[in-house]
């Protein structure tokens, strides 16, 4: 598996099972976020509550191909 994404096994409808990390900071909106994912066929599948108050941890799903392109926006 790419560094990084996993498939998601637990995923019973099988649609788009491939899942990304990212961490955005507070400042910016799940908007901005949707905004930036939309392109590229993503969609937040969850967003984790964690203790840090100045950042947001979200898991993305998609396509495997779709999240390699994103994920090469960063490189």
């Amino acid at each position: 598996m790419e560094e990084n994404i996993y498939k998601d096994l637990n995923d019973k409808a099988g649609f788009s099972t491939y899942r990304i990390g990212i961490t955005i900071h507070k400042k910016h909106s799940l908007k901005e976020l949707n905004t930036l994912v939309e392109p590229y066929f993503l969609y937040v599948e969850k967003e984790l509550a964690l203790k840090d108050y100045t950042k947001q941890y979200f898991i993305l799903g998609g396509e495997l191909e779709d999240i390699q392109k994103f994920k090469s926006m960063f490189k």
